[in-house]
């Protein structure tokens, strides 16, 4: 299955990222289910027992996309400039389970039921593009229900299928992207999706009849629309002025209240807990006190799960559209692949390779910086932006799926197939620069802990973006796995150090490593 981050980048080079000098939309401005966040740092106040981190999960994607008003970005689909239909996916068509005898109409998924437009507010809902990459299906569904297809003239002009090369390497066969009037989107993988299909009929949202003249309604319910499932808008300026703070509030039946910050650029924060929730809301408080909130309430008997009697997710095989994993890949430990040949437990680094980064800049609390990552970092009590050189080959293709720290990417440049093969890794080393911990790897119990985009205290931005590679580096702590043998004690007085290789193939790599407290 391809890597998430790769698809999303790939389908976002060449964007446009801020107009008016606004916080912007990025790639990770709607992917739900793979944001971690640092609740201890950003929770206003925190009670019962909320989980830090959500499931690694294909939930919902946003592409940006400029707004017609010149406002911040939005997401959107990645536009095809023919209505052309995705080649059928190469596997076995999903064949979906019957509802509960009585259930609700819009439990019945193969006639692509309209989400429940309540649940939107004042975002202004238009409709949800189906996308079935199995039988090349796309259906536009309007919110009283009435279906069409893609480019018929009562169909929004900004609503397009996915660009057929792209959808053939998504990991998903089902997609559905609900667009609001604006235009800005979000997809939601409706089948693989572990809540369902996101049709949002457990929510109801109730917005104040006016607002203050520093909130736009619209906009800050778009970035809302993320905490319910939809995918959603980043904050910027426009949304609530540049000084606004803006939090999702959660509230419990228990009496307790969950408030986490939303960073420029970011959409509303995902949900940890849904037992014992009574709703969700999204507040904007003014630099005078002033408070403007959106409320959505939620009704757990009208989940897909409760009312349709379907348990989600619906179909595993939801998810096996695009590039196949190889045959019995396992997301092993770092330093145990190609790259063992070189770095090692327990093993010193080479010191030919240490080198100097081509950036090296300490930094504390919130940054932003709009044009080289479009987010909001949090660096707590300290952390780094570290740079290094990034060279990309011709001829060389998408690798596939690889192994653990391993990663690939490809693009075409004036007709010319270009790409490069990555490796990047954290590590913990002694005195002596013997390797002593790794990063902690991908598992079922620890499905947050991964190198990618949406993690909130280790952050890479690819070279073919922003000129060398980045990395955004917080407190990594609780990344470190401890070798073999390796007292955790040891591993907390250890200096941070990342491994870093590029080049045209895994045997061909040029590596460098890292000691940003070196610095």
């Amino acid at each position: 299955m391809r890597e998430l981050r790769d698809v999303i980048h790939d389908a976002f080079d060449g964007h446009a990222r801020a107009l008016d000098g606004a916080a912007a939309g990025v790639p990770t401005t709607a992917l739900r289910e793979i944001r971690r966040r640092r609740r201890g740092r950003a929770a206003a106040s925190v009670a019962g027992a909320a989980a830090a981190c959500t499931a690694i999960a294909v939930a919902a994607v946003a592409m940006p996309t400029l707004r017609d008003d010149g406002g911040a970005l939005a997401p959107s689909t990645v536009a095809a400039e023919s209505s052309t239909a995705p080649s059928a996916a190469t596997v076995e068509p999903v064949v979906l389970p019957s509802p509960a005898a009585g259930a609700p109409a819009w439990c019945y998924l193969d006639t692509y039921p309209a989400p429940n437009a309540e649940a939107w507010g004042p975002a202004g809902y238009a409709g949800r593009l189906y996308e079935n990459y199995d039988t090349g299906e796309a259906v536009w569904v309007f919110p009283d229900g009435t279906r069409a297809e893609p480019g018929d003239p009562d169909v929004p002009d900004y609503v397009h299928r996915m660009n057929p090369e792209h959808a053939a390497t998504m990991p998903w066969s089902h997609l559905a992207i609900d667009f609001s009037t604006d235009g800005s989107a979000g997809g939601t993988a409706y089948l693989a999706g572990p809540e369902g299909p996101g049709l949002g009929y457990e929510w109801t949202t109730v917005a104040p009849e006016s607002a203050p003249e520093w909130v736009d309604p619209q906009r800050l319910m778009e970035v809302h629309t993320a905490t319910l499932g939809f995918g959603g808008t980043g904050l910027g300026p426009a949304v609530a002025g540049a000084d606004a703070v803006v939090e999702t509030v959660v509230r419990y039946a228990d009496g307790t209240e969950e408030a986490v910050r939303i960073g420029r650029g970011e959409p509303g924060a995902t949900i940890a807990e849904y037992d014992g929730l009574v709703s969700a809301s999204i507040r904007a408080t003014a630099t005078d006190g002033e408070t403007y909130e959106i409320t959505s309430h939620y009704d757990a008997t009208q989940t897909y799960e409760a009312a349709c009697g379907v348990p989600v997710p619906i179909s595993a095989a939801g998810a096996s559209g695009g590039a196949p994993e190889p045959e019995g890949f396992v997301a092993e430990p770092y330093l145990e692949g190609p790259e063992s040949a070189i770095f090692r437990c327990s093993a010193p680094v080479p010191a030919e390779l240490i080198s100097e980064p081509t950036r090296l800049e300490r930094h504390t609390g919130r940054y932003f910086d709009v044009e080289e990552a479009g987010i909001e970092f949090d660096f707590g009590e300290g952390g780094y932006i570290l740079g290094a050189p990034e060279a990309t080959y011709e001829g060389v293709e998408w690798q596939g799926r690889m192994d653990t720290g391993w990663n690939s990417t490809s693009f075409e440049r004036a007709g010319q197939v270009e790409g490069n093969v990555v490796y990047e890794a954290l590590i913990w080393v002694d005195d002596d620069d013997r390797i002593i911990a790794r990063q902690q790897h991908y598992t079922e119990e620890d499905e947050g802990l991964v190198l990618g985009y949406g993690q909130d205290d280790l952050y890479p931005i690819p070279g073919t973006q922003a000129g060398d590679r980045l990395w955004y580096i917080g407190d990594t702590s609780h990344l470190a796995l401890a070798c073999d043998g390796v007292d955790p004690d040891d591993v907390a007085q250890a200096e941070l150090g990342l491994i870093y290789g590029y080049g045209p193939s895994a045997d061909e790599m040029t590596w460098q490593v890292y000691f940003p407290e070196r610095g």
